[in-house]
């Protein structure tokens, strides 16, 4: 994380991004159609993603797909005159070392397809890109399901941001995002209560 002002424009513009997502999830989640809940074809990233006869979407991920999706939702919320909702409002933040897939469509099968063939989490749900990784927010309901598929995983490539001791690929979490999913999920629990 960078230090000084940087670090807290980056850490708000992080906590704005996770605000933006849950707001533009709210109200979408279609228990019996994992596949499209959280895929809204505005935001899509993948250009041929969407295909003709509906077949769940599966792409490579890429920065350049992620970016798209936090701009161009940002843009829409705005447009709308959505307001963000308070961070920590009903979810948990997963990680996603997109790059290090290894193709077998576990995850897609396990989670009925919450998770692309490529372990994507749905676009709606990507919050910000961090080191090689993608952020994505997942909502109270589905976090036996993703905890499930990231058991199923067996790359390592998925992981909550709140637990540190993971060893997804030997990577260390930066501390500043492990402090902010914990507060995400502390919020979370205290509001269960």
């Amino acid at each position: 994380m960078p230090t000084g002002n940087r670090a807290v424009a980056r850490r708000s513009d992080v906590e704005q991004a996770i605000k933006e997502t849950v707001a533009w999830c709210s109200g979408r989640l279609d228990e019996t159609n994992l596949e499209w809940s959280f895929r809204s074809p505005e935001l899509c990233p993948f250009p041929d993603a969407i295909a003709s006869d509906h077949e769940a979407p599966a792409a490579w991920n890429k920065p350049e797909f992620i970016r798209s999706v936090i701009d161009t939702r940002s843009r829409l919320l705005r447009e709308r005159r959505t307001l963000p909702y308070p961070l920590g409002s009903t979810g948990r933040l997963l990680i996603v070392f997109y790059e290090e897939n290894n193709h077998n469509g576990a995850t897609a099968l396990f989670s009925k397809g919450y998770f692309d063939f490529y372990d994507n989490p749905p676009w709606d749900t990507w919050a910000f890109q961090e080191m090689d990784a993608l952020v994505a927010w997942v909502p109270n309901e589905l976090e036996a399901l993703v905890q499930g598929s990231i058991d199923e995983e067996v790359a390592g490539i998925l992981t909550w941001a709140d637990a540190p001791e993971s060893d997804a690929w030997e990577r260390p979490i930066p501390p500043w995002l492990v402090d902010l999913a914990s507060r995400v999920r502390a919020a979370v629990r205290y509001a269960d209560r």
